[in-house]
């Protein structure tokens, strides 16, 4: 106690001036150009990101823009798809397994399937007769069919969705669309590829700006097998009637009639189908409109309600 009391009154606890001097000196100075690092720096890897997707589009757009040209103007890819099928001619049991590789890069590359489809039915019936050459036919089609829509899918929903999210904020008819398809995913892939109205290419990859499932995408290529059926069917008896049935006169005739009659029913069963799916589909979207103006009203209504209870009014009646 007296040791303390001897030392008398201390004086009040401050920090050497040095000190403060000397930790606002050392202290890191904040300028403009450091906060504004971050933004950069996620602007920067913003762009590495897009990056691929854009060469991609560019790719893309660049090969259905030669596709088109060269279909109207020049023929050349036209030209390459007839020797290729008359290798598979040459080469059946080979053709059915490079059929499938060359329909999968042609559905890709947005090459109308038309001729390839025919020409399986003429190629495969001339080489295992009418028949087989159908159930061959449609088989190799289908798979490279279905894997090259699977490919399409896939790389327009790679490089399109920010596309897509900005046109379905523009327009009301692509909301309605895409809660369609989000509702009734299946039936609404399975009506449009049963639709022959509706481009093949085109649907993969415009398919892929909505919210539908790949499971149900994939699921949705059963019904692309009724309209390969009947093309290749179409093809088949046209190679028949070119002698691949048989040389006498008899079989000429009967080949006639099978292939009119067999036209006859696969034209009148693609229209009844095509109907159908047309009708399914108007209604499926009238409904995800309505459902779209309704999901629109309400939220007004919420609005109106908010702004009302924040200004002490009465909120509008529905």
């Amino acid at each position: 106690g007296r040791a303390l009391s001897n030392r008398g009154p201390q004086p009040p606890h401050t920090t050497p001036a040095s000190l403060h001097t000397m930790d606002t000196e050392h202290m890191p100075q904040l300028t403009e150009a450091d906060s504004a690092k971050p933004d950069s720096k996620m602007k920067e890897c913003c762009t590495r990101e897009k990056a691929p997707k854009w060469v991609l589009l560019s790719l893309l757009i660049g090969i259905i823009i030669y596709v088109i040209v060269d279909f109207v103007f020049i023929g050349d890819v036209n030209g390459v798809l007839v020797d290729f099928l008359e290798w598979v001619e040459d080469n059946p049991v080979e053709g059915l397994f490079a059929f499938a590789g060359v329909y999968l890069v042609a559905t890709v590359c947005f090459v109308p399937g038309s001729l390839l489809t025919l020409g399986a039915g003429f190629v495969f019936g001339m080489a295992f007769g009418t028949l087989l050459g159908v159930v061959l036919g449609t088989l190799s089609v289908f798979i490279g069919a279905a894997l090259g829509a699977t490919a399409a899918f896939i790389l327009g929903r790679y490089v399109l969705q920010e596309q897509a999210q900005q046109l379905a904020e523009k327009y009301k008819i692509l909301r309605a669309i895409d809660r369609a398809v989000e509702k009734q995913g299946l039936r609404i892939i399975m009506l449009l590829r049963l639709s022959p109205l509706i481009p093949f290419n085109a649907l993969n990859y415009l398919i892929a700006l909505t919210h539908l499932s790949f499971t149900e995408y994939v699921l949705g290529h059963i019904a692309l097998i009724p309209g390969t059926a009947a093309f290749v069917f179409i093809g088949s008896s046209a190679g028949s009637l070119t002698g691949g049935g048989g040389s006498s006169q008899e079989a000429q005739t009967v080949n006639l009639i099978v292939f009119v009659v067999g036209g006859i029913a696969s034209f009148a069963a693609v229209t009844l189908i095509s109907i159908y799916a047309r009708r399914a589909l108007r209604a499926a979207l009238e409904e995800a409109e309505r459902a779209e103006t309704t999901n629109s009203g309400d939220m007004e209504l919420g609005d109106g309600r908010q702004a009302a209870a924040a200004g002490g009014g009465v909120a509008p009646a529905r």
